[in-house]
């Protein structure tokens, strides 16, 4: 494991902005990886503790809340003092399901909180300056999330593969996390959901069935999510690259 000395604080509170809790959920069964991918190693340092020091390093992030299985509760815990991740405030037991686990993550935000950011704890390469625009965005639209343009041309089809058309890829992105609510308009929408057992893939497309408008701001597409044994690999030749 690394020393601490590489790791100290690096971001410097922004005053006079809005409360923003960050909850990083990481609850998933890892089925492709095989093994649970949050504890995986990317150049020496696991895979949720990258994550919880990107939101660490992001001046708008005022606090983590981690929703995980309840067996890597204390483990979790124990990174982010090794870490010395300063706005981390505890790890929750997370739920069944993606939205499970933000509703649990919501139940241990700071009250004050204006603003609640959902990030995946598999995406440990996303950028804390990008963190700090996203932001930027959502307190000026009340909703938004990091998203990349399609590189490929997309196709809808079947359900026995047959091409129905061709969908226009400059108005196709694929969405990424961090994405950050207005508390006042997440909170209801979240607790809708849980009341009617809603599932959802992302907390845009749980705002957008409530009739919400989302934004979407250009994010990077290094910002890879950590799926496949493969990822670890770019992962780190990513890493490799911008040092």
């Amino acid at each position: 494991m690394k020393t601490k000395e590489k790791f100290e604080l690096l971001y410097q509170k922004i005053e006079d902005r809005p409360f923003t809790s960050a909850i990083i959920v990481a609850a998933g069964n890892s089925i492709r990886m095989g093994k649970p991918k949050i504890f995986l190693d990317i150049c020496g340092v696991p895979v949720i503790t990258r994550s919880m020091l990107a939101l660490q390093n992001a001046a708008c992030v005022d606090e983590i809340v981690v929703a995980a299985k309840e067996a890597d509760l204390s483990a979790i815990t124990g990174l982010a003092d090794f870490y010395r991740i300063s706005k981390f405030r505890i790890a929750v037991t997370g739920g069944e399901t993606r939205t499970e686990s933000v509703i649990n993550g919501t139940t241990a935000i700071n009250k004050k909180a204006e603003y609640i950011m959902v990030h995946d704890a598999a995406r440990p390469l996303v950028r804390p300056k990008r963190v700090d625009a996203l932001c930027e965005m959502a307190y000026i639209k009340n909703a938004a999330t990091l998203a990349v343009y399609a590189k490929d041309t997309i196709k809808r089809v079947d359900p026995h593969g047959k091409i129905l058309e061709t969908l226009p890829r400059e108005q196709l992105m694929c969405v990424q996390t961090p994405q950050v609510f207005k508390s006042d308009i997440f909170l209801p929408a979240i607790k809708k959901a849980a009341e009617q057992h809603l599932v959802f893939t992302d907390d845009c497309s749980l705002l957008e069935s409530m009739g919400e408008t989302v934004y979407a701001l250009a994010g990077d597409y290094d910002n890879i999510k950590i799926t496949t044994p493969e990822d670890v690999a770019i992962a780190e030749s990513i890493l490799a690259s911008n040092n």
